[in-house]
């Protein structure tokens, strides 16, 4: 060993670092740290070696160019993490520092390094994990956060910033910045909420809605805990920050289909049902006749039409729910439609009506088209039959059809108005008509079930169906049902 190593002899030998002295390219002296560390059974196996056999190729060049700096500039190397090779040719990762020592007339490099190899596999480890973890709440939609109560510092994952659609940043990680972020309608409860898990230091959950900078309405679900020292004391809030839009939405429309369902029970069941009650009752009066020794004429005969009436407003029931449903089911196409045309072919559907008067007039502004499929002629047949349907027989009926463009919040609409000089709709009764929730109240005029079909179509095709008076300040001078749907952009 040189001289200038004898007064740092014992020091380098108790060293948990590897020690190398080089003079040139030579290793001139080396601890067992280092001899441990590339696999030697002593250091005197590293004596004499030249140190690029430890050096992978692709170092050479670079590590050639610091110990140049350090003995022609005497500049010091830093910390700095290289991989050199084992004596059985494995890589082992070590973070080295390097100055020049020596006198003037042999300079020589002492170089100090530290194996950090399993440190690295650690670091790559919770890198793969981490990413794994991103992963899997990226696929869940469920983020995570922590609360470190001592540092008053808050940490959101990846996920999280995903979801409120911000950009990773310490700025970013706040409750206000999250209150920002919460629908106006959710804001001030989910500020008390914070409040009280933050003054309480208890968990909770709750479920609200955002706002993404990206405009996208969210629902979330908040959920967290509180983690306590053996004394008692609070150390950090956690949990869960969960994308619930999805299970929402089907929530919604699970809620959506049950209401239908529901509603064609009730059409199917309570009303044909009722219906089938009126037939029966004049089939028992026809019977008991004909026991009494009568018989089916002319002054009676009505016992028969009146039932052949009802099991036919029956069928039409029955046709008018499969529609709906296989309509709502995809099972139509929809297709630009000529409105102009498709009114004037309803129109010829109620032509020559026997045994009463009836006059349809049509009036079109212009060439309507409209995006729907084939039910929309049901729509304006339902309406224009109930306005025939339900007015008095012996009286003269009018039925007006307008159709023309009007706009609605700024977008062109189709506007089909029908009117009639019929008896009319009472007050308190259209604002019924068309809720799904009062179908009771609307079978006290016979109006209500067909027009709540009618009504799901429109809303279907994007539209919308409204009812007023004809004359504005007596509904007993007859109806005006408008139905509004968006013009259809045709190239």
């Amino acid at each position: 060993m040189p001289d200038n190593l004898s007064c740092y002899q014992q020091m380098y030998r108790q060293s948990h670092d590897g020690i190398i002295i080089l003079t040139g390219e030579q290793i001139v002296y080396t601890n067992n740290s280092y001899a441990k560390i590339v696999g030697a059974d002593s250091p005197a196996c590293l004596i004499g070696r030249n140190i690029y056999d430890f050096i992978p190729a692709y170092y050479r060049e670079l590590v050639r160019q610091r110990f140049r700096m350090i003995l022609e500039e005497g500049i010091d190397i830093p910390l700095i993490e290289v991989n050199t090779l084992r004596l059985d040719g494995s890589l082992v990762n070590l973070q080295i520092s390097a100055c020049r020592t020596g006198d003037s007339s042999e300079p020589q490099v002492r170089l100090v390094v530290r194996d950090i190899t399993e440190l690295k596999n650690m670091e790559k480890n919770l890198k793969a994990s981490k990413a794994e973890l991103d992963r899997a709440q990226k696929i869940a939609r469920m983020g995570s956060w922590e609360w470190d109560i001592h540092r008053r510092r808050l940490y959101w994952s990846e996920e999280t910033f995903r979801i409120l659609g911000l950009e990773p940043s310490d700025k970013t990680q706040s409750t206000e910045v999250l209150l920002k972020q919460v629908h106006p309608e959710d804001r001030n409860r989910v500020r008390k909420f914070l409040s009280t898990v933050k003054a309480q230091m208890t968990g909770g959950k709750i479920d609200f809605r955002i706002i993404a900078r990206d405009g996208k309405l969210k629902h979330i679900h908040l959920e967290g805990d509180v983690e306590f020292d053996e004394q008692g004391n609070p150390l950090r809030a956690f949990g869960v920050f969960h994308d619930i839009t999805e299970r929402k939405m089907i929530e919604a429309e699970l809620q959506n289909a049950r209401a239908q369902a529901e509603l064609y029970l009730d059409l199917m069941g309570h009303d044909i049902n009722n219906m089938n009650q009126i037939a029966m009752g004049y089939l028992e009066l026809a019977i008991d006749t004909v026991k009494e020794g009568g018989s089916i004429s002319e002054d009676n005969l009505f016992l028969i039409e009146k039932p052949m009436v009802t099991l036919q407003s029956n069928s039409r029931l029955i046709s008018n729910v499969r529609k709906v449903r296989s309509e709502q089911a995809g099972a139509y196409k929809p297709e630009i439609i000529d409105v102009g045309k498709l009114l004037r072919e309803v129109r010829a559907e109620f032509s020559g009506i026997t045994g009463r008067y009836v006059e349809i007039n049509i009036a079109i502004r212009h060439s309507l088209k409209v995006r729907a499929n084939e039910l929309l002629k049901d729509v304006f047949v339902n309406l224009v039959g109930n306005a025939i349907k339900h007015s008095d027989p012996g009286k003269a009926l009018t039925v007006n059809i307008s159709a023309g463009v009007a706009l609605s919040n700024g977008k062109p609409y189709c506007k089909v108005a029908i009117e009639d000089n019929g008896p009319g709709i009472p007050d308190d009764h259209k604002r019924q008509l068309f809720d799904l929730q009062s179908l009771d109240k609307a079978r006290t005029s016979g109006k209500g079930l067909g027009l709540c079909l009618t009504d799901m179509l429109v809303r279907d095709f994007g539209g919308r169906l409204t009812v007023e008076n004809r004359m504005p300040e007596d509904y007993r001078q007859g109806s005006r049902f408008v139905v509004m749907l968006p013009v259809a952009e045709t190239d």
